[in-house]
């Protein structure tokens, strides 16, 4: 039982999350049947973030770069 989860950051493979009221717990979830979630470090989770931004930049997305930029500064 881990409570409400947070989407971090979509991937088209998994996707992180964090736990809603602490975010101190990190989970990548399977994106296909059957859905799987793996608990991962906090520094996983900050690598998978930081390759997101990268990826964001390369794009030029706005609001979804705005948003995840934000969650990386308060939460490493």
């Amino acid at each position: 039982m881990f409570g409400l989860l947070y989407l971090v950051c979509p991937s088209e493979e998994s996707s992180l999350y964090t736990t809603l009221y602490s975010q101190q717990l990190f989970f990548l979830a399977s994106t296909t049947e059957p859905i799987l979630f793996e608990p991962i470090s906090r520094e996983q989770a900050r690598r998978i973030v930081d390759t997101r931004v990268k990826q964001l930049r390369q794009q030029g997305a706005g609001e979804e770069l705005k948003s995840i930029l934000l969650f990386h500064q308060q939460h490493f």
